[in-house]
Formats: structure tokens, sequence, C-alpha cells
């Protein structure tokens, strides 16, 4: 890569005296290799893969090869790290002149190349005082060592054969063995970039998680990585981070998502870098090239904003494009002049439609509906304050408002007119639902010129075209619609004796049981109240809201039963239960009369019970504070307990409904502040949970005492479990044979 040369300078130069100018000079000693070798990286490992492989490539573009170059990670068995190129490879000249030369470099006159500095070859000296070169050219393979000698550099070579291999070069780098995971993770990182040429990996295979090459329309490539996060400039297969107050300000930024890496492409030789290559040196230059596609890249974002923006044609349209927003670029557009309605902010506007002060006082009598159900009711502004508990509730007589105001809750005003004695508005408004899709539609019935409706439409900025304006003499189609539906639901009734009533037209219980396969299954039951009371007995709980699941009677509840809910299969198989019933509000009135059980008094028994059961020995022997990772690896990949050791009888049933059930008790339950019909069940569960807890804890520290010794006994087969995220681990863990020749080498006693 060419290196940027600035302009010279005209020197203007004085003294009492004309002598000879004196030149500054550079010292080499140690101190001076250990700067340009070792200390000048931060990471050490990463600057060695990152150099090595992009000679690696260098030499393939010299050569025209664009096959992929071979790279061997380190194993506990091979514990080097090498790459192998396919290009020219070196002359015995090149590695004693040039390789061996710091700031000596061939690739100065070209972008073509990535190496530029002549630092990148000696990059192994920050980890290690050696390392082998191996350079195959014309038929002549060349070997040489490098190393240090009392802190300076030195290279001898150590033979030279004929070879009928191809030409290239290959670097050997030792490892130390307790570094062999960070290779491992640092390869690839380091491979990401490499968009063109790419390692082919001899041996240990990894999962590289390549860059995309190509950028979008912006210029930008955007994507997910677990070793990247931030913007990068990406040059010559080398990310570098681009500092965040280049662009912290602009609305890049406010798009920008921090769970993914942003890659900006530049030519070789565009920018300067730090001579590690960690990071980029920002001269002028290098400044005015990234500010440049910075300014691009903003201009186009800006270009999409406006387009978005200027395709919501009334206010509430723009209300609802900056809600669904992001905060930063909400932002950005508060500050921008461009999006105001008149002298307002879209954020000034919206802060004033969420306020809890918006429609206070407000009193319009109305009609809500859905494609099945409709009900008349008030709207009013419901509950006020900060505190979600100061809510007044939304019944079936009383809606919020709000749902009208809110642009993102319903876009438009309905208004309807009863203009033919039409005794009921159901039939026309819930036809209205069906025949326009819609889940749900708030209805004002009051006329277009009263009072409160026009304060709501002043106060919700609704434009004219968002009115619409209903007539029930005009509303056939709803009339209809509304009608044939209910005549195929009367049809289709299920009735038992002397009951008429209507079959519910959305479920109002959930059966949820386990098939002879033992998987769960769930029903949804369409049950009148009539056809509830009438069903066995079982275990349920009331599902009145979404995810809010309670008590059958109302009572301070013992668990978290949305939890509990979240969770049926395994709830159902620790149990032992077969089946439990979740229970809409519809049917709350006849709970009462049924042959339903609370669930939540059936698990408070059944904890207590288990409690009471289980002993200190019955815990697993895989519990532990200090050493789960090892003590799980040892039984998932070796099928080994530390049962023995810990002398222990391992109750599953008992201990996975105890462990299930412990976590899920409510806040209410742990601070004591239940009801007092609630009180007996509370101090039951406090009492059983002490115990249980401690007798966890007893078991943990016998399995942490039995493990310290198992690992005294076996070192090897500890380490193995320490490092079992080695790839080298991994592998054998699944092989059988090994796994049983392990198994056969444990030392118990």
């Amino acid at each position: 890569m060419k290196l940027r040369q600035l302009a010279p300078q005209t020197i203007h130069t004085t003294g009492f005296d004309k002598g000879e100018r004196t030149k500054f000079k550079m010292a080499t000693s140690a101190k001076t290799y250990k700067i340009m070798s070792s200390t000048i990286y931060k990471y050490k490992i990463r600057a060695i893969i990152r150099e090595i492989s992009s000679n690696a490539i260098d030499g393939h573009m010299v050569a025209g090869n664009m096959n992929p170059f071979d790279v061997q990670l380190p194993t506990v068995l091979d514990p080097r790290f090498i790459v192998r190129d396919y290009g020219t490879g070196l002359s015995d000249w090149m590695v004693k002149e040039v390789f061996a030369t710091y700031f000596e470099s061939t690739k100065t006159d070209t972008d073509e190349l990535i190496g530029a500095l002549g630092l990148g070859s000696k990059s192994p000296f920050c980890y290690t005082e050696t390392f082998t070169i191996e350079s195959i050219q014309d038929g002549v393979k060349r070997a040489y060592t490098a190393y240090m000698d009392n802190g300076e550099p030195f290279v001898d070579q150590i033979y030279e054969i004929e070879t009928d291999e191809p030409n290239g070069v290959q670097i050997t780098v030792p490892v130390k063995v307790e570094d062999i995971e960070e290779w491992e993770r640092e390869a690839a990182r380091v491979y990401e970039p490499f968009t063109g040429i790419r390692p082919r990996f001899i041996g240990v295979q990894i999962d590289v998680n390549w860059q995309p090459k190509e950028a979008d329309d912006r210029g930008i490539i955007r994507y997910k990585s677990a070793n990247y996060s931030g913007v990068y400039a990406r040059m010559g297969n080398i990310c570098y981070p681009i500092d965040l107050d280049m662009f912290e300000n602009s609305l890049f930024y406010c798009y920008r998502n921090s769970n993914y890496a942003y890659i900006l492409d530049f030519p070789l030789g565009s920018l300067d870098f730090m001579p590690s290559r960690e990071e980029l040196s920002l001269d002028k230059v290098t400044k005015k090239v990234i500010t440049d596609r910075l300014d691009k890249i903003n201009k186009r974002f800006d270009e999409e904003l406006m387009e978005q923006y200027k395709k919501q044609k009334t206010t509430r349209d723009k209300l609802v494009w900056f809600n669904n927003l992001p905060g930063l670029l909400q932002g950005f557009v508060t500050r921008d002049n461009r999006f105001r309605v008149g002298k307002e902010s879209l954020a000034e506007i919206l802060t004033h439609l969420k306020s809890s002060e918006t429609a206070t006082g407000k009193y319009i009598c109305g009609f809500w509906a859905n494609p099945y159900d409709g009900k008349d009711c008030v709207f009013e502004r419901v509950g006020s304050g900060r505190r979600h508990e100061t809510y007044k509730a939304e019944t079936t007589k009383r809606q919020d408002v709000m749902r009208m105001i809110q642009p993102w809750r319903q876009k438009k005003l309905f208004i309807v007119e009863n203009d033919n004695e039409a005794r009921s508005l159901r039939p026309y408004l819930i036809g209205y639902c069906m025949l326009n899709g819609s889940e749900r539609i708030s209805f004002v019935t009051k006329e277009i010129n009263s009072e409160p409706v026009q304060d709501l439409i002043r106060t919700g900025y609704f434009d004219e075209s968002e009115i619409v304006t209903l007539k029930t003499s005009e509303m056939t189609k709803e009339f209809e619609t509304y009608t044939e539906d209910r005549k195929r639901w009367k049809a289709t009734r299920e009735s038992s004796s002397g009951d008429s009533e209507p079959r519910p037209k959305t479920p109002t219980a959930y059966h949820y049981f386990l098939d002879d396969q033992g998987n769960l299954q769930k029903n949804d039951l369409y049950l009148t109240k009539a056809q509830f009371v009438k069903l066995d007995e079982m275990y349920a709980m009331r599902l009145y809201g979404v995810d809010e699941y309670s008590r059958l009677d109302g009572e301070a509840q013992n668990y978290s039963l949305g939890s509990i809910a979240s969770s049926m299969m395994t709830m159902l198989t620790v149990t032992g239960l077969n089946e439990v019933m979740v229970l809409r509000n519809s049917l709350w009135s006849r709970i009462p009369d049924s042959n339903m059980k609370c669930l939540d008094d059936y698990l408070v028994k059944r904890f207590a019970d288990a409690a009471k059961k289980i002993k200190p020995n019955w815990f697993p022997a895989w519990i532990s504070s200090n050493h789960g990772s090892e003590i799980r690896t040892l039984r998932d990949s070796m099928g080994v307990t530390l049962d023995r050791m810990v002398k222990n009888r391992y109750n599953p049933e008992l201990y996975l409904l105890l462990d299930y059930l412990d976590g899920k008790f409510t806040y209410d339950v742990i601070e004591g502040k239940n009801k007092s019909k609630t009180v007996v069940r509370n101090l039951l569960l406090r009492e059983m949970s002490t115990k249980y807890y401690k007798m966890r804890k007893d078991m943990k520290e016998r399995v942490d005492t039995a493990y310290d010794l198992f690992a005294e006994r076996n070192p090897s087969i500890h380490y193995m479990l320490l490092h079992s995220s080695y790839s080298t681990f991994r592998s054998m863990f699944n092989d059988d044979k090994i796994v049983m020749d392990l198994v056969n080498l444990i030392r118990w006693k």
C-alpha cells in the first residue's frame, strides 16, 4: 500500500553560526525492538493472525492466485499457529534483507497490496521469542528460524533442499496451550472482514461470521456480529473503528442500532492508520475522506426521512409516523423546523396527546364494537396521575376517550346517526366492523355540531378526511351482514335441556392436557355457562386479561400463575397432573357453581408435601456453587455423576417438582403481605421453602467438596472439563470410544 506523503514545506533556518546540521538518529537496542515488535500491539494474538494472514493475501495477489491460503490453528496435541500461502515465495535475499529488516517493504509502490510498513512480518515477536519461516520458490525450499537474543532479533537459515511443493511461504508460531481458546476466538474475529481471498482451515474448523461483501444503496454494510459492534472503516480486509465523535450528531447516528456493526468500505491507501493497524491515524486527509463519506450517507438518510414525512397527509398521519420513530430520530425531527405543524413540533403535539390532562372531563356518548360484540358506552378520560394503580379500569360501559384521540390507537373518528328509529345500533355497527375487517372501532353517537364532539375533533387534530359520518338508514349492507351472521350462529347453537344460550363466538375456556405420547395439547372450548357448570372436576385458574392469571376465588395468590401458564408442559409433567383448565372472564360468575378446583391451592399443597418428604441426600449430585459447568459437562458429555462420592440417592420426582415451583412464588408470599385468608398457606410455604433452601445449600457444599477431591485425583480430566469449549475437547467428547476410554481412566479412590 502506498504511504501518504505530506507536501514538502519551505524551511527557513536561523542561527548565529553556520555550522553542520545535526540529524536525528534512532538508537537500535532491545528497547527499540520491543517497542516496534510488541508494545505497539494492544491485542497480541489478534495482531499476529491479522498481519501474517494479510501477508499471505499479498503473496497470492502478486502471484495472481485468488484461491484460499491455509491456516492451521493450535491444538493441545499440536500447539502451533501455521499460515501457508501459495504466492511467489521469498528468495534468500528477501528473507534476510527485507523480511528481517524493520520498516523495509516492497509494497509501498502499489495500492493493490495491504502491507506497507515493514512491521507485520515481525509481529510474532510480540507473543513469542522464536518462530520459523519456510519459503518455497522455484523448486527450492529454505527454512529459517527467527529469534530474540538478549532482546534483539536475528534470523538464521536452517536448511535448503530441493522440493516439488508449490511456491509460497509458511510461517509457524509456537503457542502456549493455555492460550489455545483465545487463538480460536481471535481467528474468528480477524477473518470476519476477509471478503476476497479467505483462509482454508486445516485441522481445527471454526465458524466465521463472514462480513457481507456488498453495501446497500446507501453505501453501508449492516450485519450482526459477536465480535464487532459500532461503525468501522473496512480497508484491505481490516476493520478500523470510526470514533463516535465523528458522527454522533449526525442523522446516521439516529438510525444506528447498537446491536449491529456498520461497515464502510474504503479503497486501499485512502486512509492512514496507526502502525499497529488497530486504529486509524486521523490526519486531515483521513478525516476528510471519512467525513465526506458520512456526509453522503447523512444526505441519503435525510432524503429518505423527508420522503416518508411527505407521504403523511394529515396531522394525525404525521403523529403516528412520529410516534413510531426511534427516540433518537424523534429528537432529530423535533430539532428540524421542516417537520412542524404550524408553529408546533410533532413532539409538542405528541406530549399533549399523551398528557394525563388531555381530554379530562370529556363525556361523550358512544359505542364500541368488534366483529363479534359491541356495547353502548360513554367515552371519558379514564384515570389520571402517574402511577398505574390510580387509573380507573375501562368497562363495557366506560371507555377511555384517549382511544380515539391518540391516532396510533384509532386513526379515524366515526360518528353514527340513528336516523331510521332503529331500536339498537348494534347490528349496524358490528356489521360495519365485519365488513371493514376491523378488530375494534369506537363510535361517537352525538351530532357532529355538539360541543363535546367538536372539542374532541380539536383535541385530536382530526382532519376532515378522517371524520366518517354514518347514517343507519344507509347502512343496509352492514345490517344484512350482521343479520346473516347471527342466523348462522343460531343454526350452530349448542343447547342442552332448557339451555337456550347461544354458542359463544370466541373461546370461553382452554383445556390443556397431555396426550398418550406425553405431548401438550390445547383445546379451545366454546362453552355456555350452563355447559360449564356440568364439566367434571378439574384444577383451573382464571384468565382475566392478556397474560394476567389469577386464582378462582379472587384471593391473593401464592404462585405467579402467569409463569405457570407459560410453562404448562413442565407444570403438568412435574406435578403429575394430566390436565388443567384456563377460564375466561365470561365464566367468572359461574365458577362457584362449577366443579373447578383452584390450581394455586393444589400447587401449595404439592410443594409443602414434597418439601416434607425430601431428605438431605435426595438432591442431584450436579448442583454446585463453584464447579457447575465442569460437573454438568462431566454428566452430559461423559455420562458420569458424583453420586458415589456424595453418597446420595437422587429422587428426580421430588427434586424437579421443588426446583420448578420454588422459583415461582409471588412477591406477596415472600414479603408476607397476603390477606388473612391466605396466612396459613403463606406460613406453610415460607416454612417449607426455608427447609428446602437449607437442604439444597448443604448438597451444593457436599458436591463442591466431592468435585475438588475428584479434580485432585483426575487432574487431566479436570483440565479437559475446565476447557471443554476448546474445539479439540468438543470433538473428543463427541467420540464414544474416546469417552469410554476416559471413563475407564477415572480414579475414584
